[in-house]
């Protein structure tokens, strides 16, 4: 095998979402140790861009720029596979002997791993969400349910041609193991999210804070997208509650028009939204944060660890967490937060003034968190991991 990778994600830089931040980690620790990377990716327009020595296929997807719903997303998956399928049939000789990491949570672009391997590539996929898992645990549609079967039936496809299954948590890294009866168990392998180390180089961006005059004021930050797995709705009900704090959402998504209309119905002068940022930007809001917000809108979904976690805890900015499971182990091993049940919305306008009334305590952990993220959560020793898994096929 050639060190040549491919990474084939929906988003990528100057984006600064979970899939982008997590292609451009990969990309930069591969390329730094000699191996030559392409990225292909949605575009507004065709083009193949040199991002210092990165190389990266920016494939013209109107559907995925259009308002988020069930028919664009659709459209906007198998356009990316049509377009991705020319880009591997355009580069046949690079392909072969090369490493084809494709990432979920969209199954159906994934399905462009099955062509690279057939023109010789190992096909890597890589689970962020395990489907149809995720939108059962969301309540989006029931277990026996037509979708659940063909959602169930592509990501077994998946797990069955790709070479190897990696996943971003513990609990997802366990649950494919054991998955129809160990079947998968050999090839599953834990490739965590993180914190990107690179992140502490970059040069913040207060433009944001800047430009809504938040110098000098509390904010509590929501950094990323604004979809129906986050349950935004309880950030809008504690900012009824806290109208001297700042509440600031930063994304775009399928929930914004809603959240935007019921901050208007409320007349809540204190949260403002700014619509996607930049990575800088981003880096700016959540160290400038009195604290950060991250929810998942279910309690069963105890496998899921948002990114934002660790990009807050390596910046050392406190953390109100609503979820269960894997996400709360790791922010109690930090110390640098409080969590709450997403059920329970008592316990969580509780929580909240608990963490309020005993900041001073929390932030005394900062430095304590730093370097938890550093040493246990970095993206680097992710990469690192799965550079161990592809020198197996190494000449």
């Amino acid at each position: 095998m050639k060190k040549v990778l491919w990474i084939q994600i929906v988003s990528y830089k100057p984006n600064s979402d979970a899939p982008a931040n997590r292609a451009v980690a990969f990309a930069n620790f591969f390329k730094e140790r000699g191996w030559k990377v392409n990225i292909i990716t949605n575009g507004n327009k065709n083009t193949i861009e040199n991002d210092d020595g990165i190389v990266i296929y920016r494939l013209n997807n109107r559907f995925y720029y259009k308002k988020k719903n069930i028919i664009n997303r659709l459209l906007s998956n198998l356009v990316f596979l049509h377009k991705t399928k020319t880009v591997i049939k355009k580069n046949k000789m690079n392909i072969k002997n090369s490493f084809f990491m494709a990432s979920s949570p969209e199954l159906i672009t994934s399905k462009a791993g099955f062509l690279a391997k057939k023109h010789g590539a190992v096909f890597v996929f890589d689970v962020r969400d395990i489907w149809p898992e995720v939108a059962i645990e969301m309540n989006a549609f029931p277990e026996k349910s037509i979708f659940a079967k063909i959602f169930r039936k592509c990501a077994n496809k998946l797990y069955d041609k790709a070479d190897h299954i990696t996943t971003v948590t513990k609990r997802k890294t366990e649950y494919l193991r054991k998955y129809l009866n160990y079947r998968y168990a050999s090839k599953v392998h834990y490739i965590a999210n993180g914190f990107d180390l690179n992140d502490l180089k970059l040069e913040p961006d207060y433009s944001v804070i800047e430009k809504y005059s938040l110098t000098n004021q509390q904010i509590v930050s929501y950094v990323g997208n604004v979809g129906a797995a986050q349950g935004l709705d309880i950030l809008l009900s504690l900012a009824e509650s806290y109208k001297k704090i700042f509440f600031l959402i930063c994304g775009k998504g399928k929930e914004l028009e809603k959240l935007q209309l019921n901050v208007k119905e409320k007349q809540l002068n204190n949260v403002i939204f700014t619509g996607s940022i930049t990575k800088n930007a981003a880096i700016a809001v959540t160290k400038y944060s009195y604290i950060s917000f991250i929810s998942l809108q279910s309690e069963k979904m105890r496998d899921s660890v948002p990114t934002k976690l660790y990009e807050s805890l390596g910046f050392g900015t406190p953390v109100f967490l609503i979820a269960e499971g894997e996400a709360v182990e790791i922010l109690n091993e930090s110390r640098l937060g409080v969590s709450a049940n997403p059920v329970d919305f008592n316990g969580i306008k509780k929580q909240f003034k608990e963490m309020i009334e005993n900041y001073e305590n929390i932030i005394a952990n900062k430095d304590y968190a730093i370097n938890f993220i550093k040493k246990e959560h970095s993206r680097q020793r992710a990469a690192e991991n799965l550079l161990n898994i592809f020198e197996m096929h190494l000449n």
